[in-house]
C-alpha cells in the first residue's frame, strides 16, 4: 500500500520541536493513516533513526525509513529551538514524499 504523505505549512508552524508524535511528518503521516482509514493509535517518528513507526488495529506494528529529505527537514525543525524559533521556521518549506507500508 502506497500513502502520499504532505507536510503543510500548518504543520511546520503548529507541530512541536523535539517531539516524535506531535512534529510536523508524525502530524503529516498520522493524517495520511487516517485518509486510508487504517486509524492510527500511535505515531512516532525517530530524527536520529531517520524511521517512523506506528502502530494501528489493522497492523499491527510496523516501521519505515524515511527519505533524506525529510530527515533533514526534521533535524532542520528540531535544530531552530530556542527564543526565536517561529521565525526561523519560516525558512523550513512544505513538501510532499510517498511511502509504501
Amino acid at each position: 500500500m502506497k500513502l502520499n504523505i504532505s507536510v503543510t505549512k500548518q504543520d511546520i508552524q503548529e507541530g512541536q520541536p523535539n517531539s516524535c508524535s506531535l512534529c510536523p511528518v508524525a502530524r503529516a503521516v498520522e493524517r495520511a493513516f487516517i485518509r486510508k482509514k487504517l486509524h492510527p493509535y500511535l505515531v512516532s517518528v525517530g530524527g536520529m533513526s531517520g524511521s517512523v513507526s506506528f502502530r494501528t488495529r489493522k497492523l499491527r506494528h510496523a516501521a519505515f525509513t524515511l527519505p533524506k529529505r525529510v530527515q533533514q527537514l526534521i533535524h532542520a525543525f528540531d535544530g531552530k529551538c530556542g527564543r526565536d524559533y517561529r521565525a526561523k521556521w519560516a525558512a523550513i518549506k512544505p513538501l510532499r514524499f510517498a511511502i509504501s507500508i
